[in-house]
């Protein structure tokens, strides 16, 4: 596939998953996409490609990746594995009541790891800022059915 682009980002997995749906290819159980490219995936060109199968385990390695593209993916989401910039807005929106926390939008998830883009990327030095004790408490303020 070449560098196809859909808005302000690659599609080029858009045309494989359209070739498993149109060859009989229903649901989707585990995900798991390395996408730390500049320009990574645009977030239409996620959904267009996953909406169709109904996805329960998410690893699109993408960082900072909006809850609402995984929402509007699957209903069905058990298990997110996110990967983070250490952007506290980012952090903050996924820990948030609106974000994964959600409980009308997300009542199947169960596990929620967050791996920091040095992980992604094969570099070794700490975080940093990335686990600021906000983020730390809001994570551990979680509801018990996340």
């Amino acid at each position: 596939m070449g560098d196809k682009k859909k808005g302000r980002g690659l599609s080029d997995l858009v045309a494989v998953f359209h070739w498993l749906h149109t060859r009989g290819v229903k649901k989707i159980f585990k995900v798991m996409v390395i996408d730390d490219g500049d320009p990574s995936h645009s977030d239409a060109s996620i959904e267009e490609a996953l909406h169709k199968f109904g996805v329960e385990v998410w690893d699109w390695k993408r960082v900072d990746l909006n809850p609402d593209v995984i929402h509007r993916c699957s209903r069905v989401v058990r298990e997110v594995s996110l990967y983070s910039s250490g952007n506290n807005a980012v952090l903050m929106g996924w820990a948030s009541t609106e974000g994964l926390r959600s409980e009308e939008l997300f009542p199947e998830v169960r596990f929620l790891p967050v791996f920091p883009l040095s992980l992604l990327i094969g570099e070794s030095r700490p975080l940093g800022g990335l686990l600021a004790p906000q983020f730390l408490l809001s994570l551990r303020s979680l509801p018990s059915w996340l």
